[in-house]
């Protein structure tokens, strides 16, 4: 959305861990200071709670969505195309259509939104770790795999 519009989340820090410990800025739900604490019971969520994904790794995520909702009995089928089907042709497109400018590591913008989002970055490298994690999940051949609990 348009800059300071009702959605607009640039001022807000760490806004991940913040969602996954149950605070909506939005609304005007925030407990104060992000401190370690948050961090882990974010980790906690994403561990207990969801099938890790990342843009990086779009295929091997879409499949993975995919066998969890047909095993899960959501009952998606690959005649069906969803979005994440598309997403790894098409790319992800970002709010308003466009890219934004990625901050380049070891630059002073990245460093400045490392400080500012230091949970949310932890929680991030903990989201690569736990997707490596859960490939165990997702074992079989074809895309036939069976889902099965870690």
């Amino acid at each position: 959305t348009a800059a300071g519009g009702p959605f607009n989340l640039a001022g807000e820090d760490n806004i991940m861990v913040r969602m996954l410990c149950g605070e909506v800025p939005l609304l005007g739900y925030r407990r104060g200071t992000v401190t370690p604490p948050f961090l882990e019971a974010a980790k906690e969520v994403l561990r207990r709670k969801v099938i890790v994904g990342l843009a990086e790794e779009a295929e091997e995520s879409a499949a993975r969505f995919r066998t969890f909702l047909k095993r899960g009995g959501g009952g998606v089928e690959a005649a069906n195309p969803t979005p994440c089907d598309r997403a790894p042709k098409n790319g992800v497109a970002a709010a308003g259509g466009a890219e934004p400018e990625a901050a380049e590591p070891g630059s002073e913008e990245f460093g400045a939104l490392a400080m500012r989002d230091w949970a949310d970055l932890s929680l991030y490298h903990y989201a690569v770790e736990l997707f490596r994690e859960q490939a165990a999940m997702f074992e079989g051949e074809g895309g036939g795999a069976e889902v099965r609990r870690l």
